[in-house]
């Protein structure tokens, strides 16, 4: 049942839909079912920005958002949200007033409608306090606070008494756990002194005020320290012991200290003040490995895995999310380092360092002494390939220039030849002349005589050049048979080119101007004073000797 206007109309929610009621100052009066909706609806709640809108809720079904005309006789509009809407399922959804707001308790804490996403969202004011958490039922008391039921679990969302970053701590009252009525929870809350609880047998009246004062102050006891390794050890059962008795507080002077390889190390604590055990939550620090405190849990045991080698302080401390906290409790330890990390195998470490620095150094200066030697021996054979491709070019331009001198000297030579030949020739005709006594400047054979003699005085020109050009070809060559035959003469010097160019002794008779005997006397005479067998080719010689002279 809610009401929507100041003015006594209320608006109930029924077994059949919706029913007006009118109150006029004394007695309230039916003002009749309102047309366009049948369902249950034991959960409704008028929205405070629109009075004609109305929320309401079944378990099985979903949240109804229930649009009424402006006379409030009938329904304008239904529409049934769900998990489509945002809702985490559309299963046991309750609609209530918290702060003014309306808010949907879920299975998985509290959610709100957002007008501007026309979805649910969580409710922000709580942030995540709840979350996850199923909520039946929801009751904001006169103080501002949140009363709540979560599967027969009472508890209170006390905004007068912030916790860390929450403006407010949540407290669970355990001495009703599993006495409300599942599904018919009712709390009455007239004052912080008077708070009434409706249970299965009767209600619980409840002076919140003074609970909160007489709530004990927790404490924390460590109940088992053990070493995690191929076997879990046990080396903290639940008490320190100083001097053969039982003491409160570890020895500091005793510290245990525990090999590298049992470096995972397992926490059990736990509180004694049982009849808060859904309030009790706690937190823990170990000094020199966590840097802040941990976040406030009801885990009640820690596992530290894989430390560093170091000296350790385990804290842990209780509370009952009040500001009641309890002492903090301590267990201090030493890990080991390993055999590796000991300062003796530092030194070790050090001195191979060392030693692998200085054969690095070494074997980098080998290294670089044999890349300079491979370099240099590479610019080498580089520097010997440049300078034999030079001589190559050289050679063969040499030899190009040779070979072009040998043929014009073989082209002047055969000239030389053709000379000789026409002599031959003007020597027949002057015989023929005689003979035939024709001496007359007109007769045919003396004209021919002339022309024979002046061709060759052409070829006298060109045998002086021929003289010339063969001397500078075989200077070489001539050189060579000098160095190796100081007895040759200039003749025979000359005999030999000409015998390196493979002329007959005819052409060299021709040539010499002498007879063809006279040719084979200085064949023989040559081949004395070269020394050669009588089996010994004289051309081949001379050429072996001419390709020597060139290489």
């Amino acid at each position: 049942m809610d009401n929507v206007y100041p003015s006594k109309e209320v608006i109930a929610g029924t077994y059949a839909g919706l029913q007006e009621i009118n109150y006029d100052g004394s007695r309230f009066t039916n003002g009749g079912k309102i047309a366009g909706i049948n369902e249950t609806l034991r959960f409704i709640v008028a929205d405070n920005n629109n009075p004609d809108l109305i929320w309401a809720s079944h378990p099985y079904h979903g949240v109804y958002k229930i649009e009424l005309k402006p006379d409030h006789k009938s329904i304008l509009r239904t529409t049934l949200c769900s998990d489509r809407d945002g809702l985490p399922t559309k299963l046991y959804n309750y609609v209530f007033r918290l702060k003014n707001r309306v808010v949907i308790a879920t299975i998985s804490g509290i959610f709100e409608y957002s007008m501007a996403s026309k979805k649910f969202t969580r409710f922000k004011l709580l942030g995540a306090a709840l979350n996850g958490v199923p909520i039946q039922y929801l009751k904001e008391d006169n103080d501002g606070n949140i009363w709540f039921v979560t599967n027969k679990k009472v508890g209170v969302i006390d905004f007068h008494r912030p916790q860390g970053k929450n403006a407010f701590s949540i407290l669970y009252l355990p001495e009703l756990n599993g006495k409300v009525v599942g599904g018919f929870e009712s709390i009455y809350t007239p004052d912080s002194k008077n708070i009434f609880i409706g249970a299965n047998k009767g209600a619980y009246h409840i002076n919140y005020q003074k609970y909160i004062q007489n709530i004990t102050r927790p404490d924390v006891v460590l109940g088992t320290v053990k070493l995690m390794g191929n076997k879990d050890s046990v080396v903290f059962g639940g008490y320190f012991v100083n001097k053969g008795s039982i003491v409160a507080r570890q020895d500091l002077n005793e510290i245990p200290e525990y090999v590298y390889s049992l470096n995972s190390i397992h926490f059990e604590y736990a509180s004694t003040l049982f009849e808060h055990d859904k309030n009790i939550k706690f937190s823990y620090q170990l000094i020199g490995f966590d840097n802040e405190w941990s976040a406030w849990n009801t885990k009640s045991e820690k596992d530290y895995t894989n430390l560093p080698a170091g000296k350790y302080t385990f804290n842990v401390k209780a509370s009952t999310g009040i500001s009641n906290e309890s002492e903090v409790v301590s267990y201090t330890f030493v890990v080991l380092p390993a055999w590796y990390n000991t300062i003796w195998m530092r030194m070790v470490y050090l001195v191979l360092i060392v030693m692998a620095l200085r054969l690095i150094i070494r074997w980098q200066k080998k290294k670089h002494i044999k890349e300079q030697e491979r370099m240099s021996y590479l610019h080498q054979l580089e520097l010997d390939r440049n300078e034999k491709e030079i001589v190559r070019l050289q050679n063969e331009k040499l030899e190009a220039d040779v070979n072009y001198k040998n043929k014009e000297l073989s082209t002047m030579t055969m000239h030389l030849v053709q000379r000789g030949k026409v002599l031959a020739k003007i020597k027949e005709v002057i015989s023929a002349v005689i003979k035939n006594h024709d001496l007359n400047e007109s007769s045919p054979s003396f004209r021919h005589l002339i022309r024979l003699i002046k061709d060759v005085e052409k070829k006298d020109q060109e045998l002086d050049h021929m003289s010339v050009h063969f001397n500078h070809v075989n200077t070489e060559f001539f050189a060579r048979l000098k160095d190796l035959y100081p007895d040759l003469s200039q003749n025979d010097l000359k005999f030999c080119a000409y015998l390196s160019m493979n002329l007959s002794s005819k052409e060299m008779a021709q040539l010499m101007n002498v007879t063809i005997k006279a040719i084979e006397v200085g064949r023989y005479r040559l081949r004395k004073k070269l020394q050669l067998k009588p089996e010994t080719n004289l051309y081949e010689f001379l050429i072996e000797i001419a390709r020597q002279k060139t290489s």
